[in-house]
């Protein structure tokens, strides 16, 4: 393979303040864009290199994301070998009341099958389907499995309160008689991320997808605990979590995330950088959008944009190895990252 067909190569780019700007993007590596803010790191990324490559790969795009500002991106043989392009955003999840990290991540389908092979469930003829959420079966039917209902208190407006059926448990009492180890679903589902890591170490599959959540500073998370009570950067984790259980065994893909560090401990952004390696050397290309320190000099290829920002911006200060930002005379990351 030719050094030209390692990289995506953005041309002629003048999105919002970018000035004619060419880019290059590392396939198959930890490409970490940088610069002070408002300088044109997301005009580049999100608003050109990402909406040019999924159009490019036959994905749907918001007609707003496209301008005749945007340039052009290649060559054709770098495009060809990836599959997608997913832009992993701090936009909430989703609002939907019955979504959890468990059902988000789709491991509350190995928790139900465990259930349901219990002597209890087995005796009773109950399938997995008879402790799902969405459907009929043992779930409460008064609140759906919410475990509340919604009211309207007069002068306080309407307020979700404890369903008065199963008492907030959610389920029917014939579900909530089938344990396992001591435990029905509704114990289950108050564990912590770390607690049920131990609940259920004999479940090899199950206990690898709970270590990833622990290794991304979630282990402190309920299993029955909405998505949509999670902070920005919980979700953009969360999002991140998914795509590492389902992309790693996938064709090569382009990933791109928005400042993923927001939010975190050092601990916890070093836990994030060894989850984006190992997107990375699954064989995805991998794109970053970052102002931490530790993450920029963890880059196989950076780029600033900048020197300042809005118009003062617009500029590729440097694209090259972390190492080499030494050489960039106007690079406003260069002294904060040669001495750290």
């Amino acid at each position: 393979m030719s050094a030209k067909e390692k990289y995506l190569v953005l041309k002629n780019v003048s999105t919002h303040n970018l000035k004619n700007v060419e880019a290059k993007i590392l396939l198959g590596g930890l490409n970490v864009v940088c610069g002070v803010s408002g300088s044109g790191k997301t005009s580049l990324i999100r608003h050109t290199l990402y909406p040019l490559l999924a159009r490019a790969l036959g994905q749907e795009v918001d007609d707003e994301e496209m301008s005749d500002d945007q340039g052009t991106l290649g060559p054709a043989d770098a495009v060809k070998n990836l599959s997608s392009v997913h832009f992993v955003s701090q936009e909430g999840i989703g609002r939907s009341t019955r979504s959890t990290i468990a059902t988000y991540l789709g491991f509350y389908d190995d928790i139900r099958k465990i259930l349901a092979t219990t002597p209890a469930a087995k005796a009773n003829d109950l399938t997995p389907g008879f402790f799902s959420f969405n459907v009929p079966g043992g779930r409460c039917e008064t609140c759906k499995g919410l475990g509340y209902v919604v009211e309207d208190l007069s002068f306080l407006g309407e307020m979700p309160v404890t369903c008065s059926s199963c008492r907030g448990m959610q389920f029917t009492d014939e579900a909530l008689s089938i344990t396992y180890r001591g435990k029905n679903l509704h114990d289950i589902l108050q564990l912590t991320i770390e607690e049920a890591r131990e609940f259920f170490y004999e479940h090899t599959k199950l206990a690898r997808a709970l270590d990833q959540i622990i290794g991304m500073g979630l282990g402190y998370v309920r299993l029955g605990q909405n998505t949509s009570s999670f902070s920005g950067g919980e979700a953009q984790r969360l999002k991140l979590l998914r795509l590492l259980l389902d992309a790693v065994d996938r064709k090569p893909c382009c990933l791109i995330f928005d400042e993923p560090s927001t939010g975190l401990s050092d601990k916890d952004v070093q836990q994030l950088l060894l989850q984006l390696l190992r997107l990375r050397d699954a064989g995805h290309t991998v794109i970053v959008v970052e102002h931490h320190l530790g993450l920029i000099a963890s880059a196989d290829w950076l780029l600033e944009v900048g020197p300042e920002a809005a118009s003062a911006g617009g500029t590729l200060v440097f694209q090259g190895p972390p190492a080499d930002i030494k050489k960039a005379k106007d690079s406003r990351t260069a002294p904060y990252l040669l001495s750290s």
